[in-house]
């Protein structure tokens, strides 16, 4: 994953918005974009996610989260993010 989170450091702050669908969120992460932000992850990485990003508003209990910048969707309600992108 190092390549895609250094693509995403260098290059996600120039971005109009950024979609993290499922595991991408914690690439964001990864990268520094979900800072303040609030997201939303798979409930059973959710604890380990807030203590490795204390900084993250990790969000328990949903399923899509638009902050802005930054959106993000996990499982079957992937599409709708991708469809509100476009």
């Amino acid at each position: 994953h190092a390549a895609r989170v250094e693509w995403l450091r260098t290059h996600g702050p120039k971005a109009q918005a950024i979609l993290a669908l499922g595991e991408g969120a914690r690439l964001a992460a990864l990268a520094g974009l979900t800072e303040g932000k609030r997201v939303v992850a798979h409930y059973g990485a959710i604890e380990s996610l807030r203590r490795e990003f204390p900084g993250t508003r990790w969000q328990a209990g949903r399923t899509a989260v638009d902050d802005g910048f930054i959106s993000n969707e996990g499982g079957l309600s992937s599409i709708d993010g991708v469809l509100t992108l476009i």
